[in-house]
């Protein structure tokens, strides 16, 4: 049985509709970085089969060549799109340049199809190819794996059907070349738009992974993310035989910030004493808020006699301070605990953090806004297997 053009452009029309739509049904109301031009392309693609429809139903019509310009401007909107969900920004020439070699070389619109139609094919595949090249490269996007290859197999078939349309172009009067670009075209448009809709899934599970991981107020770690990559880091320095420290911060008499100003006023000076501790941290370290106005600072690399230069500096950096409040500013002051674990098999996390706040608590006794050091003495390393 053989396929019915119009009917299968029809189709074609359709499925870019629905297509849209469903992306539109499932971002909703949080539609991410690039996924507007996405939706645009979509619609693009889909004038674009209408007026190939139109081509044959009206003699000497110019709707074959605008045709031609409109799946070239979708294949432009979707590298677009696909380019900024990458986070990799590409010269506006190459979104632009494509679509008007096509409108140049729709020489059709004088009476010429064949000329036309080899230069859009031409011009089309090698945009289809760029994205699949796009594709293929080291992948920064936030979506990615088994989306991201679906998207490519759909570009990649794309190369191939605009390829066939250079031949249909060369060959004008064989009707299977036109069925199979239809068929080709409804996969087309399958792979790639589901492949965007399970990339934007995975997005939100990600982002809800990381909005998982961190505090809410401060955007740094939570509790439960500084047991979990402290675990991780102390049996690195084990297993490698390096130093590593844990600074516990608490801010002196925070209580009576929020009790005179309001927790806005508390939540200013939180903000405040973050940003003064990130300014003294190297890439690599970890800070993350233990709780209420606690923190703990993870400094991988660090002996006992580096995290204490590191507490002191960031203790009077924060004692110098001054952070604004309302019409006035509010001074704070705070303690801190170390705890060194020493080179060789190391206490679990639990056990560090514990140290830490032990030394925390001794400065506390000792008058507050000071740094107190503790050691934390080696685990037992496990006995050596007996043999037989």
């Amino acid at each position: 049985m053989r396929l019915d053009v119009t009917t299968g452009y029809l189709f074609l029309c359709l499925t870019d509709g629905l297509m849209a739509l469903s992306l539109l049904y499932a971002v909703h109301k949080r539609l991410r970085q690039g996924e507007g031009l996405w939706i645009a392309s979509l619609l693009a693609q889909g004038v674009g089969h209408l007026l190939l429809l139109l081509r044959g139903a009206i003699p000497w019509s110019p709707a074959g060549a605008l045709g031609d310009v409109a799946l070239s401007v979708a294949l432009s909107l979707a590298l677009a799109a696909l380019s900024r969900m990458m986070s990799r920004p590409l010269p506006r020439a190459a979104f632009i340049a494509p679509s008007l070699a096509v409108a140049a070389g729709a020489s059709r619109l004088l009476g010429a199809s064949t000329p036309g139609a080899l230069v859009g094919g031409a011009v089309n595949a090698a945009q289809a190819a760029a994205i699949v090249w796009l594709l293929s490269r080291p992948q920064s996007l936030e979506a990615g794996g088994r989306p991201v290859r679906l998207v490519r197999v759909g570009y990649g078939l794309a190369v191939a059907l605009f390829a066939l349309r250079v031949a249909g172009a060369r060959h004008p009067s064989e009707s299977t070349l036109d069925e199979a670009w239809v068929l080709g075209s409804f996969a087309l448009i399958v792979c790639t738009g589901l492949g965007v809709v399970l990339m934007h899934r995975e997005a939100m599970w990600r982002e809800a992974e990381r909005l998982a991981a961190l505090d809410g107020l401060t955007g740094i770690f939570n509790r439960r993310m500084l047991m979990d990559l402290g675990s991780r880091a102390l049996a690195r320095a084990s297993r490698h035989r390096r130093p590593l420290s844990l600074l516990m911060l608490d801010l002196d008499h925070f209580k009576r910030v929020n009790d005179a100003h309001g927790h806005q006023a508390g939540d200013a000076v939180l903000l405040g004493i973050v940003a003064t501790i990130r300014a003294q941290l190297r890439h690599g370290d970890l800070l993350a808020r233990y709780g209420g106005e606690e923190f703990c600072v993870l400094l991988p690399e660090t002996d006992a006699d580096g995290a204490r230069e590191l507490a002191e500096r960031i203790r009077l950096r924060v004692e110098a301070q001054e952070i604004k409040i309302g019409d006035g500013y509010e001074r704070v002051t705070v303690s801190i605990g170390v705890a060194a674990a020493s080179v060789g098999p190391a206490p679990s996390v639990n056990d560090l953090i514990a140290l830490s706040d032990r030394a925390l608590y001794s400065a506390k006794c000792e008058g507050r806004n000071q740094v107190v050091v503790l050691h934390a003495p080696p685990s037992e390393a496990p006995p050596p297997l007996q043999e037989g």
